[in-house]
């Protein structure tokens, strides 16, 4: 009994083995993964520094009494 039970599960991770992940590649893809995330969150970062910044500049024009308008500099692009 003990035997045919051993047979049985040495079947079943010969018949898995090559369907298991490699931990190494898992690890390899994980921290490509992580560096991914991390550089799009700072890109998110710049995006919304660069907003800010716009609506500073805006608001310094305005004060000055420069009009500034995004419609018409969206419509030269």
């Amino acid at each position: 009994m003990l035997k045919e039970d051993i047979k049985k599960q040495e079947a079943i991770i010969v018949k898995f083995k090559d369907e298991m992940a490699d931990p190494l590649m898992f690890v390899e893809q994980r921290n490509n993964y992580m560096g991914l995330k991390q550089c799009h969150k700072n890109w998110l970062r710049k995006i919304e520094i660069a907003e800010l910044e716009g609506k500073k500049a805006r608001a310094i024009l305005k004060k000055h009494g420069i009009p500034w308008d995004d419609e018409s500099i969206q419509d030269q692009d």
